[in-house]
């Protein structure tokens, strides 16, 4: 299995994808992670950078400044293979700020009281340095992320080809369940 594949299994109980790219049209934030899609999915990457044009948020996790960067609201130039402390960071914000959807959490997840504890007894001195990103810039992003009514991610092989790909791919999609 793939860790994109097996990150999903893992966390929704299926590796299938979870959107297809007619939804772009139908979001209002766009996360992109370790990918560049208008060097390897042209279509796709031709349809974020239009929404992002159009006014649709985009977050952009990448140390490179790539195209789509340039139409990014929120660019997070993270050092390579610091993922997994970035998406740890936005997570923490967006529980410190209140913006769980609990319902969803209570209803859907199992292991949540654990999970969130974890994240707020990270030490964010120590991830900002880690990732070399801004706390602040961080915190923006997580609050555009949770407060948009409906966000998607596209994650690639900056994501999937990383030691921790799998990991990481779990934490896209807990960040997706947390909001």
């Amino acid at each position: 299995h793939s860790p994109t594949a097996l990150g999903m299994q893992r966390t929704f109980g299926t590796g299938a994808a979870t959107n297809s790219i007619d939804d772009i049209k139908d979001t209002d934030t766009m996360m992109v992670i370790g990918a560049n899609p208008t060097d390897a999915h042209p279509v796709t990457g031709a349809k974020i950078k239009q929404g992002a044009m159009s006014g649709k948020t985009l977050i952009v996790i990448d140390p490179r400044r790539i195209e789509l960067a340039r139409y990014a609201q929120y660019h997070l130039p993270l050092r390579p293979g610091t993922n997994v402390a970035l998406l740890n960071m936005m997570m923490h914000y967006i529980i410190k700020e209140g913006l769980v959807d609990q319902d969803f959490i209570d209803n859907r997840c199992e292991g949540y009281e654990e999970f969130a504890q974890g994240l707020m007894d990270l030490d964010i001195d120590k991830m900002e340095e880690v990732t070399g990103v801004d706390r602040e810039l961080v915190r923006d992003a997580a609050m555009a992320y949770a407060r948009s009514p409906a966000a998607m991610s596209f994650h690639g092989l900056g994501v999937t080809e990383h030691s921790q790909g799998t990991f990481t791919v779990m934490q896209i999609a807990d960040l997706a369940m947390m909001t």
